[in-house]
C-alpha cells in the first residue's frame, strides 16, 4: 500500500475536503481551528502549496498546514499537523514534516521553526517510553520559551534549526512505499529567487546548496524518494475556462 502526500484543491469533492478540515479540527491538542482558515489554505494551494494531506491508498490519514510565511521571507514555520489516531506511530506525521521542509527548500527558506505547547503535545518535545521527543530526535533545537502564553496559561516553546541540517535527519525515518506531490509555481519560484539573491551576497555556499537541492527535487527523485512534480509556468495554466483550478499536464515529471 502506498502512502501519498497530496495537495488538495477546490475541485476536490466537498465531502473529502470536509474530512480534511475535520482532521485538523478534531485534534484536541491543536485547539479550535476555523474551517474558513483551512479552506483559505486550500485556495492558496493554487498559488503555492500551503496545506497537504496524507493518504494510505484512498484513505485519509492526516493533514498539515503551513504556520507562517509573512514578514520573514527566509523563515518557514510549521503550522498544525494532525494524524488520525489509527495512523499514529507509523511515521505519517514525520512524512508531513518532511514534505513541508521540501517546500521550504523550493522557496529558499533557510530556517525552520515550530511552536509547541508541551502540556498538550508532550510527545513532540519530551522523552517517553520510546526515547526522546519527536522534534529533538530529528534535530530541532529549543530556541526559547514563552511562559504562560496561552489562554490557559500554558507555556509555548519555540523549536527550530537550519534547513540544510534538518532535512538530513529525516531520510532514515521515512516510511516505505511513499509518493509526494510537488507543485512548482510562479509564486514559489519568485520567493526562491529573492532569497537566493541574498544568500549569494552573504553566504554563497548556502546559495549553491539551495540551488542544488531545488534542482534535485524538481528531477522527481530526491535521493531515492519518489516525487510527483508539476511545474506550472504561469497562472493561465492553473485555471480552466470556468475559472476552476486544474493541475497542468505540462512539465509533469514522475
Amino acid at each position: 500500500m502506498t502512502i501519498h502526500i497530496k495537495i488538495p484543491n477546490r475541485t476536490w469533492d466537498g465531502a473529502l475536503l470536509d474530512q480534511i478540515y475535520h482532521s485538523i479540527q478534531s485534534a484536541p491538542e491543536l485547539g479550535f481551528v476555523y474551517k474558513t482558515s483551512l479552506s483559505d489554505l486550500v485556495k492558496e494551494n493554487e498559488n503555492r502549496p500551503s496545506l497537504w494531506s496524507a493518504f494510505l491508498d484512498s484513505k485519509l490519514a492526516g493533514t498539515a498546514v503551513v504556520g507562517s510565511r509573512a514578514a520573514n521571507h527566509h523563515l518557514w514555520r510549521h503550522g498544525d499537523i494532525a494524524v488520525f489516531s489509527e495512523f499514529r506511530r507509523r511515521r505519517y506525521g514525520t512524512l508531513l514534516y518532511f514534505t513541508q521542509i521540501l517546500q521550504a527548500i523550493l522557496e529558499g527558506r533557510r530556517i525552520i521553526e515550530d511552536t509547541i505547547v508541551p502540556d498538550l503535545s508532550p510527545w513532540m518535545v519530551r522523552p517517553d517510553c520510546n526515547g526522546q521527543g519527536f522534534l529533538p530526535a530529528v534535530g530541532y533545537q529549543q530556541l526559547g520559551i514563552q511562559p504562560g502564553r496561552t489562554r490557559a496559561f500554558k507555556d509555548i516553546e519555540l523549536w527550530g534549526g537550519d534547513t540544510d541540517y534538518l532535512i538530513s535527519n529525516f531520510f532514515d525515518r521515512l516510511p516505505d512505499d511513499l509518493k509526494i506531490d510537488i507543485y512548482d509555481t510562479p509564486k514559489v519560484r519568485n520567493g526562491f529567487q529573492k532569497n537566493v539573491e541574498i544568500f549569494d551576497k552573504y553566504s554563497p555556499k548556502l546559495a549553491d546548496w539551495f540551488r542544488s537541492q531545488r534542482n534535485e527535487i524538481l528531477t522527481g527523485d530526491f535521493y531515492g524518494i519518489p516525487l510527483n512534480v508539476t511545474v506550472l509556468a504561469d497562472d493561465s495554466q492553473i485555471r480552466d475556462s470556468g475559472g476552476n483550478w486544474v493541475k497542468s499536464s505540462k512539465g509533469v515529471r514522475q
